[in-house]
C-alpha cells in the first residue's frame, strides 16, 4: 500500500513536471515569437524610414531646383553663395543612399537643372562685376583726360 501510494505520488509528480515543462516551453515559445515579431516589426519600420529619408533627399533637390528657377532672377551675390552652399549640402545628403537606375536618372536631371541655374547666376555675377570694373575704368579715364571737368565736375579733395 505504501508502495502504491509512493508510485502514485511519483507518477503525479512526473505528470506535474511534464505539465510544468510543457507550460514553460509554451511561455518560452510565446516570448520568442513576441521577440521575433518585435524584431521583424522594427526592421520593417527602419526600412520604411530609410526609404522615406532616401526619397526625401530627392524631393529636397527637386524643391531646390524649382526654387532656383522661380526666384533666382532676384538673387543677390549673398543669395547665390547661399544657393551654392545649399546645393552642396543636398548633394552630400544624396550620396548617403543607394539609388535605383530610375532614381539615378531623376537625380541626374535635377542636378543638371540646379547646375544650369547656378551657372546662369555665376554669369550674371561676372557680368555685374565686369560692368562695375568698366564703370571704374571709364571714371579713371575721364579723370585722366579731364572730360569730367569739362562737364562741370569739380575735383573732390
Amino acid at each position: 500500500m505504501i508502495r502504491d501510494a509512493w508510485r502514485q505520488l511519483v507518477s503525479a509528480a512526473k505528470r506535474e513536471e511534464s505539465a510544468a515543462k510543457h507550460s514553460l516551453m509554451n511561455i518560452i515559445y510565446r516570448c520568442n515569437m513576441k521577440r521575433i515579431s518585435f524584431f521583424i516589426l522594427l526592421a520593417a519600420v527602419l526600412c520604411l524610414s530609410a526609404c522615406n529619408h532616401k526619397q526625401a533627399a530627392i524631393d529636397d533637390l527637386e524643391n531646390f531646383s524649382v526654387e532656383l528657377k522661380e526666384n533666382s532672377a532676384s538673387y543677390t551675390a549673398d543669395d547665390w553663395d547661399d544657393a551654392k552652399a545649399e546645393y552642396e549640402l543636398l548633394v552630400e545628403q544624396l550620396e548617403q543612399y543607394d539609388y535605383s537606375e530610375a532614381e539615378q536618372k531623376q537625380i541626374g536631371r535635377l542636378k543638371t537643372r540646379c547646375l544650369k541655374q547656378l551657372g546662369k547666376g555665376a554669369v550674371r555675377q561676372f557680368k555685374d562685376g565686369l560692368r562695375d570694373v568698366t564703370d571704374q575704368i571709364r571714371g579713371a579715364i575721364e579723370e585722366i583726360t579731364g572730360v569730367g571737368e569739362a562737364e562741370g565736375h569739380e575735383d573732390v579733395e
